[in-house]
């Protein structure tokens, strides 16, 4: 969860296009032609950013929150992917004997592809709800 919290530097050009700017701070080249799971998982990292950080949400809580996100909109097998695969993340998160420098993700991603394949729609933090923040995605929770 720390990677979350990286700052990352504004530069002129991507203060609209926040995937842009943690691309940089992740070290994951993205292509600027059509949206693919890189760019679909750093603006949710944005997006959580920007519907948490105002309410001094923790770390985990942050953390929780784009987790559910991946599992709602049925992406969290390619963000895993996506993390990892990153090398740069793996130099900084993991050590060399640790289970997933040496193996990778592949046993869990099994079973974290299976949930694509179902419909959530789990609230990303039901704390924020006590100050009326309107969730991220436009699905209604029932």
């Amino acid at each position: 969860s720390s990677g979350i919290n990286a700052e990352w530097p504004l530069r002129p050009g991507f203060t609209e296009q926040p995937q842009y700017q943690l691309s940089q701070s992740f070290g994951l080249r993205i292509q600027r032609q059509s949206i693919n799971s890189k760019q679909s998982l750093l603006s949710c990292i944005h997006k959580v950013r920007e519907s948490h950080e105002p309410f001094k949400r923790s770390s985990d809580a942050k953390f929780k929150a784009l987790i559910v996100h991946g599992i709602n909109d049925g992406m969290l097998g390619q963000w895993v992917r996506v993390l990892a695969n990153s090398d740069t993340l793996q130099q900084q998160v993991y050590e060399p004997w640790s289970y997933m420098s040496k193996h990778g993700f592949s046993d869990a991603m099994m079973i974290v592809d299976r949930l694509a394949n179902i419909k959530f729609h789990l609230p990303t933090d039901t704390a924020l709800k006590i100050f009326h923040v309107p969730e991220i995605t436009e699905t209604p929770i029932y």
